[in-house]
Formats: C-alpha cells, structure tokens, sequence
C-alpha cells in the first residue's frame, strides 16, 4: 500500500513539478504536510537546488514518511516523524542506536560517529528536548550512496523526527540547513 502511494506521488510530481524546476524550492504531499502539522514540525526549504519527491530504496527496512533528492546535485534527504508512545516505550537513545543499526554498515573497514547534543543546542538547532546525530557508511541494502548523516531529535510531547542525508563524498560534505526539520 505504501509502495502504491509512494509510485501516486511520484507520478503528480513529475506531472505538476517540472514546470517549477527553476525554482528553488521543496516539492512534498499534502500527507507529509499534514504529519508536520501534527507533530508541531517546520519544515525549511534548502535554496540552493531543486528537490523532488523520489522513490525508496526497495530493500531498506525502515519506514520513512518522505523520501526527496535532486537531479542537479548528487544528495538524498529520507525523513521518519515517529509518536511519543513508540518512542517513549524505548526511550530516545535506543530508538537512534536501533535506527544507526539498520542504516550503518558493520563491517570492519567501515566507520561510523555518533554524538548525543547536549540540552541546549538541541533546544536551540531543533526546538527538542534531546537531539543526537550520527555520520556512517550505509549497508549496501540501505543505499548506493557511500556517506550518510542521520540527526535525531526529541520533543517529550510530541514525538521524534529524525532526518537521513546521504551522499557520495565524506570529504566534502554538502550544505544544507541542520534545522531542515524542527519543532516549533
């Protein structure tokens, strides 16, 4: 059902977001829309290339709400919004380890770096009570890019977001905004 939905807005995309491509701006659903609002989410526009909805990763065994990337620059954005019961029943720290697992590969000439925020800039980057981020190699059945960032964050209330960028080069890491996503 997903893949379905997924393959529906793929499709009004293309139709109706060609005409904009000149434009910097964020193509999105209406649903993620709605998820953002519930979840007391802003969402900011990286200006400096076009994104569009893309299709997943068939193998990736994680559920992501929006998948976008660009056909000017070679980067992908994967975005999860995640309740406060699902979370909460774990607690955060193991919600972002259980997540790094899935994407990260383990093999042993991999690498991976993780950090938890202290209090403050977590408030401050992403209006949450607990923040955490990690850069990886992603599993092969993750995705083709050989970079990833994973940054979570934590509003007690509400829930977790938690933003993927995944990209081909570590020794050149693209801009984009930390506080792409953040709770109000």
């Amino acid at each position: 059902m997903r893949f379905k939905t997924t393959l529906l807005l793929l499709i009004f995309t293309v139709i109706y977001a060609l005409p904009t491509r000149g434009f910097s701006q964020i193509i999105h659903t209406q649903t993620f829309t709605d998820l953002l609002n519930s979840y007391q989410l802003a969402f900011t526009n990286a200006k400096d290339h076009y994104y569009h909805i893309c299709l997943p990763e068939p193998s990736s065994n994680i559920d992501f709400d929006l998948f976008l990337c660009s056909d000017e620059v070679d980067i992908e954005f994967r975005y999860s919004i995640v309740g406060k019961d699902e979370v909460i029943m774990q607690n955060p720290q193991v919600f972002f380890i259980t997540w790094l697992a899935d994407a990260a590969s383990n093999e042993d000439e991999k690498w991976m770096n993780t950090r938890v925020l202290d209090e403050k800039t977590a408030r401050r980057e992403y209006g949450a009570d607990w923040a955490a981020e990690a850069s990886f190699r992603p599993k092969e059945g993750f995705s083709t890019y050989t970079t990833g960032i994973l940054r979570a964050f934590m509003k007690e209330e509400l829930g977790l977001a938690i933003v993927v960028v995944l990209f081909d080069d570590e020794n050149e890491i693209p801009a984009f905004p930390a506080n792409m996503l953040q709770f109000n």
